[in-house]
């Protein structure tokens, strides 16, 4: 005997996933949720491509004409 027990995905078996699902479903309903899901899925994809544009800073609204006015 190997000594598993159902599928484990992330540290979590299956009756626990089985939970979370039925939990979601509670929460958001039937029609809601691949509504909630698809918005997660946006915030990772957006999240995921934030981390892997290189950081450039923002051009400055100010010309360095424009700064001597400033010191007044």
């Amino acid at each position: 005997m190997s000594g598993k027990r159902g599928v484990n995905i992330m540290g979590l078996s299956t009756s626990h996933l089985l939970l979370v699902i039925f939990a979601a479903l509670l929460l958001f309903g039937a029609g809601r949720l691949p509504q909630v899901m698809s918005d997660f899925a946006r915030g990772i994809r957006a999240f995921k491509k934030g981390l892997s544009e290189e950081d450039t800073p923002p051009p400055s609204a100010l010309s360095k004409d424009d700064n001597t006015n400033l010191k007044k």
